[in-house]
């Protein structure tokens, strides 16, 4: 596949609208269902009836609607209140709605399959970050990140996980890219000015030694952050009644 079918693809799978739901599930007080992609506006107008007698498409962007969810005989599924938000301040870069309903299991089915027939299909694993990442919203390795926050298990790797977040990461990482770049312009350089007789070893020298240390103490970090992130496995081994439950 060339780079502009490539292209042409995920533009066309990150312009369908997608519909999942965002909180965990099961019975509870609040539930939320977020829809992403271009005429999500559209699809949420057929499936919803707001209290001020507008269209969702008619609200600002970043406003909360109240409102009702309903079905295609305009029949109230469920009251709740719609969040609007044009892209591409968004977390996907799309326009985006989020729907926030009560918490029962069947109204929460009933609302994405109202959400499905009128154009939105559901969303896979992990699509909002995946659409996040080819939409130049986050990188790689700040979607790496959410993952790594939600399943946080102490309070350390919940910080290294929200710095990671916000680019920590990413911004050494592009830091080492930039070095290395200037390192191989100036081993070009060396090359283009023989007969200048230009000795450039002594800088390319100095850079290479300060990129690999840099290297060096961030990989000499890794067990330690592996061990807040992953925790560590300890063996209570001793006979029976010995004490080890205590």
């Amino acid at each position: 596949m060339t780079l502009q079918n490539q292209t042409l693809n995920n533009t066309s799978i990150t312009g369908q609208t997608i519909v999942a739901l965002c909180t965990p599930s099961g019975s509870g007080a609040i539930g939320l269902i977020r829809l992403s992609g271009d005429n999500v506006f559209e699809i949420v107008n057929q499936m919803s009836c707001l209290a001020n007698g507008q269209t969702i498409d008619a609200q600002k962007s970043h406003s909360i609607a109240y409102g009702w969810v309903t079905d295609q005989q305009k029949n109230k599924i469920d009251q709740v209140l719609f969040l609007i938000m044009h892209g591409p301040k968004t977390f996907t870069g799309q326009n985006v709605v989020e729907i926030t309903c009560h918490n029962n299991p069947f109204l929460i089915e009933a609302i994405i399959d109202q959400a499905i027939l009128c154009g939105a299909r559901r969303a896979q694993k992990g699509e909002f970050s995946q659409r996040a990442v080819l939409l130049g919203k986050i990188d790689l390795l700040q979607a790496e990140a959410i993952a790594d926050l939600i399943h946080a298990q102490t309070s350390d790797s919940l910080k290294i996980s929200m710095a990671q977040l916000e680019g920590s990461l990413s911004a050494w990482i592009e830091k080492i890219e930039n070095d290395v770049l200037t390192i191989l312009a100036f081993c070009q350089a060396s090359f283009e000015f023989l007969d200048e007789e230009i000795d450039f070893a002594p800088e390319i020298r100095t850079m290479m030694q300060t990129v690999i240390s840099q290297i060096e103490t961030v990989l000499a970090s890794y067990p330690k952050q592996k061990y807040i992130k992953e925790g560590i496995k300890i063996a209570f081994i001793g006979a029976a009644n010995a004490g080890k439950s205590s």
